[in-house]
């Protein structure tokens, strides 16, 4: 069974479906309304009844894989979030002397609430979320002490 070749209007649609995908943005239908692109609109009137996931099949994709491929790229992206605000307030709670230990945020509260985020976001859980954490903190103290001797140097020797 021969498939009907494309008119031009649709060859446009699948045009466009392919350059989304080049440049690099999303070819799902969440992204594409976020970008406000009307393209899921010139798929419905060029592609009729199956608009959007016939478009999708003529550019070549599944659009199933497509939806799944989507809402993987949005988890990572939760998780970074996640993951960044959870070394922050971990290096908050350390230097609020804080303890750190599972066994005391496990208790409850906000500090449970931190912990099974932890849990979820951290592959070895909260144990790599402090370790993640208190790396920052030294590092920054390294950079901090690196600064308070150039300093030191610079008083000692100005720069005329």
């Amino acid at each position: 069974m021969s498939e009907k070749p494309l008119n031009k209007y649709q060859q446009k649609v699948v045009d466009r479906i392919l350059e989304r995908r080049k440049q690099g943005l999303g070819i799902d239908f969440r992204s594409i309304q976020q970008d406000k692109d009307n393209l899921i609109s010139q798929a419905k009137h060029h592609f009729g009844h199956g608009g959007y996931k016939e478009a999708l099949a003529a550019a070549g994709f599944d659009w199933q894989e497509i939806r799944k491929e989507a809402s993987d790229v949005r988890k990572r992206q939760r998780h970074e979030k996640w993951r960044t605000e959870i070394i922050q307030e971990i290096q908050a709670m350390h230097a609020r002397g804080e303890p750190l230990r599972s066994t005391d945020v496990r208790k409850g509260g906000e500090t449970l609430r931190l912990y099974k985020r932890a849990q979820t976001v951290f592959e070895q859980g909260w144990k790599e979320a402090v370790g993640a954490a208190l790396a920052e903190v030294g590092k920054k103290a390294k950079m901090q002490a690196s600064a308070d001797a150039l300093t030191g140097r610079l008083k000692k020797y100005p720069l005329k």
